[in-house]
């Protein structure tokens, strides 16, 4: 009798993940994967603000000049997030006011019907 090849085990790509693991392995890589996330994140937000750019031209200068140094993305947005506080330090005050300001009038001037997908 020959074996029915329907019968045969799984290939090992085709197998289920294990108790306990999901698309990104472990808990632990998920827990790294969105802690890098959130960074590259903050990132992309100070360089939207610097810059005066949207979500996807920051984060496109982000990756390239993680290719061009071969530093991981993360840890140059990191490095990002560490400098740049440093560096502005002197204008703080004047920068801290004019944010104030805003943030205390911001109410005025929004939109009732505003919505995200009306921007």
């Amino acid at each position: 009798m020959s074996e029915c090849p329907d019968r045969r085990a799984p290939a090992e790509n085709t197998r289920r993940p294990q108790r306990g693991r999901d698309i990104f392995g472990t808990e632990r890589e998920l827990t790294d994967f969105l802690a890098h996330r959130t960074i590259i994140d903050q990132a992309k937000g100070m360089l939207m603000l610097v810059y005066d750019v949207d979500a996807r031209k920051a984060f496109e200068v982000l990756r390239r000049r993680s290719q061009e140094t071969n530093v991981k993305l993360w840890q140059l947005a990191q490095q990002l997030l560490d400098d740049v506080p440093r560096a502005t330090r002197a204008e703080t005050p004047a920068l801290r006011a004019i944010c104030d300001h805003l943030l205390l009038t911001a109410h005025e001037r929004v939109r009732p019907s505003q919505s995200p997908s009306e921007d």
